[in-house]
């Protein structure tokens, strides 16, 4: 075989070569990726969005993609990341069903088939939501909240709030008598 036909065969067969990645550096959104017996220079690796809006997600160490080499050369490659393996399998066999699994257990899903989004944090895990504009939750089934709530500033109801099964609009105070008395507990 010529010189040049044997290394045209050889950019051809390193254009895009299977690779786990090996190592991070996230100061500035590289990784090196080992792909048979090489191991890759710090390349980047792609992203779903990288303009005026823009995602952030770190691959993990042992995840597999592909490297994908202009002309052959892993010194130019990008890594595709995103390909399931023995040591990370798929977190779910669900048709329809969106799911994001974080290191720590944390689990954001959608079944778009039960029509259910779910977000469940780890154990201790907490939420923030900052919406300096407000915030409307329409919900036709009502809102269930299970633990205390602590509310800084006015709180309005527009139909009636109940204190176990005292109504705020409609309690009565026995006992009640004309001149500078105070009234009993609400009834």
């Amino acid at each position: 075989m010529r010189p040049e036909a044997a290394e045209q065969r050889r950019q051809q067969g390193n254009l895009i070569r299977l690779g786990t990645v090996a190592e991070l550096d996230l100061g500035v959104a590289r990784c090196r990726i080992r792909t048979g017996e090489i191991t890759t220079d710090w390349i980047p690796w792609l992203v779903p969005r990288a303009g005026s809006t823009m995602e952030w997600s770190a691959p993990s160490i042992g995840e597999q993609g592909l490297v994908v080499c202009q002309d052959g050369d892993t010194a130019a490659a990008v890594f595709l990341r995103g390909l399931y393996s023995d040591a990370l399998p798929a977190p779910a066999s669900v048709a329809g069903m969106h799911l994001i699994r974080f290191p720590d257990g944390t689990q954001i899903q959608y079944d778009a088939s039960a029509h259910v989004l779910t977000a469940a944090l780890c154990e201790g895990g907490t939420a923030t939501l900052i919406a300096d504009g407000g915030v409307t939750v329409n919900a036709g089934g009502g809102v269930t909240i299970n633990g205390d709530v602590q509310v800084t500033g006015k709180l309005t109801a527009s139909d009636d709030v109940l204190a176990g099964s005292i109504s705020l609009k409609g309690h009565t105070h026995g006992g009640v008598q004309s001149g500078g008395s105070s009234t009993g507990a609400p009834q």
